[in-house]
């Protein structure tokens, strides 16, 4: 009896050495996140982009990356690191309004992109820090949080003057770091694309070398991985946080001839608006702008279409108003010079010129391998699949719908 007691204890003990060995596996190489901002779904299908061709053609590319409602910078970044629409992680536009305190957020306020009040989502490398995993940020928006337990263990802190190929040295130094100090997630903007897209229109030449600068820019981090030995043992996901669409000649849309701008409170002009007003006079203002509908659609808030999930925030105002791709709402037309935007998103994200792009590459990954769309809030279940942890459990991701992009194995 006290022998076959001995042999089941070294048996226990043979067991618990084995699932050691398996714990202390080598850790895996840095995945990199790269968003191109407002990089059209279309625009790696364009002439001369030998770096993009080579990246698709060594792993994933999906027709097109949809966006969450609305289609603007600051909402989809969070949600591709939340997994969670915007009337859930509370970045509902680039600008909004607190009806409570009439407190502003707008992404050009330092002190409002850095207050962890307005953030109510998880982003990744807060799932991973938790986990053990060392993160760096350079530019993502939400990577800035005045909180160091929402904020990666490396953030570059944002500066308008510090160009996409500094970004992307940056982002070659900490691939460079010691071990036990190089981060194990990286994500990072650059925004070759989007500054010549509003301006210049999708077609326009300087858009179209933004378009070629953006392939350099890839061509020198493939270059500087290769460099290193590491190329082929590094993950890389590229995304767009949305497309761009051109504006028309005729496209405006004059706010202060359909109703009274001094009775209400607007935010958001162009794609669309959120418009706040007293309760006596709300119903007069959503009559007008629906009476004269044109070139846009008109909703109470508790009428939003549910596909644009963009009803359930107490900060959503009252009135939406939703203009149809092309077209832009303006107050004053005689304060608007139409060359000033020849390109514009914010439109319905179903609208395929509002797509972005997903590209990955890596031992994780398929080769050669083309699929349909896929949808930005399913890369949080993706990004924690690939590290192997435990996501937050109520999102608005699916790691089913992505999940078919990595080898069988």
């Amino acid at each position: 009896m006290n022998l076959n007691r001995f042999l089941l204890f070294g048996l226990i003990l043979f067991c618990v050495f084995v699932s050691g060995l398996k714990a202390e596996s080598p850790k895996r190489e840095t995945l990199i996140l790269i968003s191109f901002d407002g990089f059209r779904w279309d625009y790696t299908g364009r002439d001369s982009l030998d770096n993009f061709d080579k990246f698709c053609n060594e792993g994933v590319k999906a027709h097109s990356l949809q966006p969450v409602f609305p289609t603007t910078s600051y909402p989809n970044h969070l949600s591709i690191v939340t997994g969670l629409h915007p009337e859930n992680h509370g970045i509902i536009a680039n600008r909004f309004r607190d009806p409570f305190t009439n407190n502003c957020f707008t992404i050009r306020d330092e002190d409002a992109v850095t207050d962890p009040k307005w953030y109510q989502g998880e982003a990744f490398w807060e799932t991973a820090k938790r986990q053990g995993i060392l993160s760096a940020s350079c530019f993502w928006p939400g990577s800035e949080l005045e909180a160091d337990h929402r904020r990666p263990e490396i953030t570059e802190e944002y500066d308008k003057d510090v160009s996409s190929s500094e970004r992307i040295e940056k982002l070659i130094e900490w691939l460079k770091l010691p071990e036990g100090e190089r981060p194990q997630f990286i994500s990072i903007c650059l925004s070759e694309t989007d500054f010549e897209g509003h301006k210049y229109g999708t077609e326009g030449d300087e858009t179209d070398k933004a378009i070629r600068r953006s392939d350099k820019l890839l061509g020198t981090l493939i270059d500087s991985l290769q460099s290193m030995g590491i190329y082929d043992a590094v993950d890389i996901v590229i995304v767009s946080d949305q497309g761009m669409t051109d504006v028309l000649s005729d496209s405006l849309i004059i706010v202060e001839s359909i109703i009274n701008t001094q009775d209400c409170y607007m935010q958001n002009y162009g794609s669309y608006m959120a418009i706040s007003a007293p309760d006596s006079s709300l119903r007069s203002i959503y009559n007008a702008l629906k009476a004269n509908r044109k070139h846009y659609n008109v909703y109470l808030k508790d009428e939003i279409p549910e596909y644009l999930h963009y009803t359930r925030h107490p900060f959503i105002a009252p009135i939406f108003v939703l203009a149809q791709p092309g077209f832009v709402f303006v107050v004053d037309s005689s304060a608007y010079k139409l060359d000033m935007l020849k390109g514009a998103h914010g439109y319905d994200h179903t609208c395929t010129d509002m797509h972005g792009i997903f590209l990955a590459r890596g031992p994780s990954f398929q080769q050669g391998y083309e699929c349909g769309t896929l949808y930005n809030i399913d890369i949080y279940p993706l990004l924690c699949e690939l590290f192997g942890i435990k996501g937050r459990q109520h999102i608005d991701g699916k790691i089913e719908r992505i999940k078919f992009i990595l080898k069988k194995n």
